[in-house]
């Protein structure tokens, strides 16, 4: 992988070498009285030098969706380990508070000595290598128990990083539109990344969970931040001059794109999670995300590549705003089709509100970006872990809050508030470009550029398919007909001692152990304050096995699902009761074991901590289950049920 992206990546850095050689001679020639040539008007015809410029474009292009693509795992990564933290402790820890340093620090973007310390070229080639080394270096270097110690250095190389971009976002791109587009681009580019890499892993992230993808990280990493250390040798950073925006507000502008990337995590940060939000018994159990994850990542491109025109249209706020509705209320495939529906409307949004943010002063940008983001995660894990935080009765399963202030807040800064810069001409032409694809032919990346893009939401594509076409439920040859083996496991979202996934060492141990039926608990890990992860999925492709993930994430559980090496022929999900403690989920299922159904139980009870909850639990599986059924679970000793009677 490193050599290929160094091949890949290697003319950019040619490329920009000689950019940089031209721009040397051109001032060269300038300070003698000779009169530049490079300013006259362009021909008719493409010239050498516009190819030269339009290979320049399509390298930085690739530079930056890369660059992108480490920026998005790093700050995506903060959300998990903001919640492993108090995991263990099962409540607020105070370790938590670190994550202020990104908000306080980064904001500093804004201070004139820091530009001019850190805005260099140079500067910004520091702060990236910093960023780097401390987010993706710290997983495969430091020992396996430092957890404490990864989740500060993830926090302070997110900091770095965002501050490197941020500053080349505001200060290089203003006067050079393409490299602005190049970078908003980019952003978008690392986006579609994220989703096919993740793909070809069975939703894992192999940059945080392998050792050795963790070095090409860094490795092309280096290579890139190399890259545009040369691209943009030579040039100052440019102070920017306050506009007379008639857009949204600095505020509005800034939490709307914080909102958007956070809805963007919730629903749609990987190509499994739509398929668990509208999850639901069998035999309607809803479009399964293998294969069907494909068809997220393809709405996405789709809305980025060809409806950015209709962003700020009020009938389009409707529709995305419908599609979300229906997502977050209705099951199986009328909310997987709304779920489309809103991911077409979340990716056409991206260039509108990147290029409208960019308007600001950076300084309040990034603070109101930082705290708006962080503020949504901790409400996110605030909505689900009620009852282990302090104020959870407040924020108790009102994961609609969250998706109805996106929603307004967008609404706001795309359709109530226009899209021009009053007293000074057009940001370019890009407010009148009719879709993305003119927007790239006008900044020299034209069909090269699309093509990018689409080779990326094709890779996601394939590696869905190829897990589909490898996945193939099968019965142990060696089992004793009309004889099985159940089990149980509290597995505690995949998550070891130490804060790191092992999902192969589960299979390994599933596989060992010979378990024709296996109930886990602690298992809905599609939530982005837990990696965006889908258990069930990998474990049934791995083991080959089928299925039922069980109640999702719109019911603000922990999860249980069921795997089984016997077809399921009917399941049904249910929340058992619980008014003072968390919400046990419940399976009851059929199985079809050697031409005999056979209906399996897998229940949630709960912790020690809550004994009260225990009692309607119980009541709740009388009335709901058949007379006879194999119970699955982990129940408290007699005890702690009935503490006053002898034992």
């Amino acid at each position: 992988v490193e050599v290929c992206l160094f091949c890949l990546i290697s003319p950019s850095i040619t490329a920009s070498v000689t950019m940089a050689a031209d721009r040397g001679r051109a001032e060269f020639r300038q300070r003698r009285g000779v009169k530049a040539t490079e300013n006259a008007a362009a021909p008719s015809a493409p010239t050498a030098k516009d190819e030269k410029v339009a290979e320049s474009n399509i390298f930085s292009f690739i530079v930056e969706g890369i660059l992108g693509f480490l920026l998005w795992s790093s700050i995506w990564q903060i959300a998990p380990c903001l919640w492993l933290i108090p995991l263990d402790a099962m409540g607020v820890t105070g370790w938590e508070g670190a994550v202020a340093f990104w908000i306080v620090v980064t904001p500093f973007v804004g201070f004139r000595f820091v530009q001019r310390s850190l805005g260099s070229p140079f500067g910004l080639f520091l702060l990236r290598g910093l960023g780097m080394a401390c987010s993706f270096g710290a997983y495969p270097l430091l020992p396996v128990e430092a957890k404490i110690t990864r989740y500060l250095l993830l926090v302070v190389g997110t900091t770095f990083l965002g501050m490197a971009w941020s500053m080349q976002f505001w200060g290089y791109s203003g006067r050079n539109k393409s490299q602005r587009f190049c970078m908003v681009g980019g952003f978008a580019v690392g986006m579609f990344l994220n989703l096919a890499l993740r793909a070809w892993f069975r939703s894992l992230h192999p940059v945080f969970v392998y050792d050795e993808w963790g070095y090409a990280a860094l490795a092309v990493g280096g290579v890139c931040s190399f890259e545009r250390l040369i691209a943009l040798w030579g040039q100052s950073y440019t102070w920017q001059k306050p506009a007379q925006f008639a857009g949204p507000g600095c505020a509005l502008a800034n939490t709307a794109l914080a909102l958007l990337v956070i809805l963007t995590g919730l629903f749609f940060g990987d190509s499994s999670v739509l398929s668990r939000w509208v999850n639901s018994g069998f035999p309607d159990a809803g479009p399964s995300p293998n294969p069907w994850g494909a068809s997220v990542i393809l709405a996405f491109g789709f809305g980025i590549l060809c409806l950015p025109c209709v962003a700020n249209f009020f009938v389009w706020w409707l529709i995305g705003s419908a599609g979300a509705a229906a997502l977050y209320f209705l099951d199986s495939t009328a909310g997987y089709a709304g779920g489309l529906v809103f991911a077409v409307y979340l990716g056409s949004l991206y260039p509108q509100l990147l290029r409208r943010v960019a308007q600001h002063p950076i300084g309040r940008s990034m603070f109101t970006f930082t705290t708006v983001f962080v503020a949504a995660v901790v409400f996110l894990v605030w909505a689900t872990a009620y009852n282990f935080v302090p104020g959870g009765e407040f924020t108790r399963e009102r994961t609609h809050f969250a998706l109805l202030v996106g929603l307004v807040a967008l609404g706001f800064a795309t359709c109530v508030f226009g899209d021009t810069v009053t007293g000074s001409k057009k940001d370019d032409d890009d407010s009148n470009a009719a879709s993305m694809k003119e927007l790239l032919r006008k900044r020299h990346l034209s069909r090269k550029a699309v093509a990018l893009v689409g080779l990326l939401i094709l890779a996601g594509v394939a590696g869905v398919m190829v897990r589909y076409q490898a996945y193939n439920p099968k019965l142990s040859a060696s089992r004793t007909p009309h004889e099985f083996t159940a089990a149980i496991w509290t597995v505690h979202f995949g998550i070891d001692n130490y804060g790191h996934n092992s999902f192969d060492n589960m299979a390994n141990l599933i596989n060992n152990s010979g378990a024709d039926i296996i109930g886990l608990l602690e298992t809905d890990a599609a939530k982005p304050f837990l990696g965006n992860v889908d258990m069930a999925m990998y474990l049934s492709e791995v083991l080959g096995m089928y299925t039922d993930y069980g109640p999702g994430p719109r019911h603000h559980t922990w999860g249980c699902l069921l795997l089984s090496r016997f077809p399921i022929v009917r399941s049904q999900h249910f929340l058992l009761p619980s008014p003072h403690g968390e919400i046990a989920p419940a399976i009851q299922a059929t199985l079809l074991i050697d031409g005999e159904h056979v209906d399996v139980m897998v229940v949630h009870m709960g912790v020690d901590r809550c004994v009260v909850m225990l009692s309607p639990i119980a009541i709740g599986i009388a009335v709901f289950c058949p007379s006879f059924f194999f119970f699955l679970s982990i129940t408290l000793p007699l005890k702690c049920l009935f503490p006053g009677e002898p034992w």
